[in-house]
């Protein structure tokens, strides 16, 4: 009987998984996970309130870290040094499971000392970059390979840390294709879910999701916004804003002070509606209410997970052409290009161009839809990781082989 190998997938301690918030690694994480053939993948995680500190989901382990209140207010807060980290807690668990791949997801920091725990389980160690994040130089030698969310973030790695390309993969993210049907298909769904959030039948909604942060241009979409609606005159044009806004009254904590702003901002704007995060599971819903998504990043968006989530919704997408974005959109074919969201005038009048011609609208819309569904499923990208993992290994095997005809 062939073996089944084991592989462990380690999440930042940021969010839980399943996610119940809009957590792309998180995501990734879990439908990777259930959608695997090959390997017998355990997720580790930090345990939050609600969650199970073990449990298995869908043929999936689930181990969630459990660490007091009182410990992360000394060892986390107030004391620079943590004993008994994340990272060794997640590596003891390791050292046992003894996984042939460790799979460590979005977060560099991870490296730190779990290194030594894969080398001691002799499992191979991979990292998964999904943005740019600064990472430890001096760690990157203990990284057997790279995964890169988009060819973007590949050439990143390749030129800021001067990372080969045979140790980095390009693998795309997916969505539910399955879940996340096309607009013009629920029609019903459509109208429901617009009434939840008082919208009317004939309003025009331009839609927005992600985190409310400076980097995804939620503050520039609401000036350009503001030139359409002047433009839309006779016509009911909304604006509906979705994502998390971080929220602290620290002054130095830059995402709540954006956060903050952006409520002030369209305070008392009837036409504009800002709501908080919309769980995982409602999103599907969420996509039919609009008429147009527009992701206005403002950097180098290695791959966000929403245009794929509004391309299957069978929305027309007007977004930035930065970072990975334009692997995916092709300008008047699948999506709209701006080439710099914080010029207002020209983010408005590409929405425009959408809003105004139906025969473009609609012929993006369906081209997005008909992309994901041949190339973003999650079983896709589960079987390309598998794919990977298993290149890996046989090479591990060959050289180790090779090694010992040697001696």
């Amino acid at each position: 009987m062939e073996k089944i190998c084991k592989i462990a997938h380690v999440v930042p301690p940021f969010n839980p998984v399943p996610p119940i918030n809009s957590a792309g690694t998180e995501l990734r994480v879990y439908n990777v996970a259930k959608h695997a053939k090959r390997f017998r993948p355990v997720v580790y995680s930090r345990w939050f309130p609600g969650f199970l500190e073990k449990e298995v989901i869908d043929g999936v382990s689930y181990e969630r870290i459990k660490i007091g209140k009182a410990y992360r207010r000394i060892f986390q807060k107030i004391v620079p040094w943590d004993p008994y980290s994340f990272n060794d807690r997640v590596g003891r668990r390791i050292a046992k499971l003894r996984p042939e791949i460790v799979h460590l997801h979005n977060e560099p920091k991870l490296l730190r000392r779990m290194w030594r725990y894969a080398k001691r389980s002799n499992s191979k160690l991979l990292l998964h970059v999904a943005n740019e994040k600064e990472i430890d130089s001096h760690l990157l030698k203990h990284v057997d390979h790279f995964i890169a969310c988009s060819h973007y973030i590949a050439s990143w790695l390749n030129a800021g840390y001067g990372v080969s390309r045979g140790k980095i993969t390009t693998v795309y993210t997916g969505t539910d294709v399955a879940r996340i049907r096309p607009v013009w298909e629920v029609p019903d769904i459509r109208q429901r879910t617009r009434g939840k959030f008082g919208l009317r039948e004939n309003d025009i909604v331009v839609l927005f999701a992600g985190r409310i942060v400076h980097e995804k241009g939620v503050k520039e979409l609401v000036e350009a916004f503001t030139l359409v609606k002047e433009a839309s005159k006779g016509h009911a044009v909304k604006l509906v804003l979705a994502g998390d806004i971080r929220k602290s009254d620290d002054p130095d904590n830059r995402k709540a002070v954006y956060g903050k702003q952006i409520r002030e901002l369209v305070k008392d704007r009837k036409a504009i509606i800002l709501t908080d995060t919309i769980p995982p599971l409602q999103m599907p819903d969420f996509y039919t209410i609009g008429d147009v998504f527009v992701l206005p990043a403002i950097w180098n968006d290695p791959f966000p997970t929403a245009l794929l989530e509004a391309a299957a919704a069978g929305l027309p997408i007007v977004t930035t052409n930065k970072g990975g974005i334009p692997e995916f959109i092709t300008d008047e074919v699948n999506g709209i290009l701006v080439n710099d969201a914080r010029n207002a005038s020209e983010l408005a009048s590409k929405i425009l161009a959408v809003l105004d011609d139906s025969e473009l609208g609609g012929k993006v819309a369906k081209n997005a839809r008909r992309d994901v569904e041949r190339s973003f499923s999650w079983q896709r990208v589960a079987d390309e990781l598998e794919n990977l993992y298993s290149r890996i290994l046989q090479s591990s095997a060959q050289e180790l082989a090779y090694k010992t005809q040697c001696h």
